[in-house]
């Protein structure tokens, strides 16, 4: 899990990638998920890559829209520490964006 914050880089998302994850959820902003546009670049980079990364919302309320054309997977309503296992699970399963995207959809 990657916070989103005023000021932060994509530095914590590169390591994480790095050093083995196979998925990251973005513990973005309460109103969209997203993560500070500092970050958004190399988040970018890394869902090119092959790795899925899942925007929650930690405000803990509230949806994040599903835009199908989004390269990123939309968690829902779902915090980040429950998306990350939502995550985990798919990932046994699929790396495919658009099929994680339906699981996160379903549960």
């Amino acid at each position: 899990m990657i916070a989103a914050y005023v000021g932060a880089d994509d530095a914590a998302a590169r390591a994480c990638v790095a050093a083995g994850a196979q998925g990251l959820v973005i513990s973005g902003y309460a109103y969209n998920g997203r993560p500070s546009a500092e970050q958004l670049e190399g988040i970018e980079k890394i869902a090119a890559s092959g790795i899925p990364v899942v925007f929650s919302n930690r405000g803990g309320q509230g949806r994040i829209p599903v835009d199908w054309e989004d390269p990123f997977i939309q968690g829902d309503s779902l915090i980040p520490h429950k998306a990350r296992i939502l995550l985990m699970l798919g990932l046994t399963k699929t790396k495919d964006p658009r099929e994680l995207q339906r699981m996160f959809n379903e549960y």
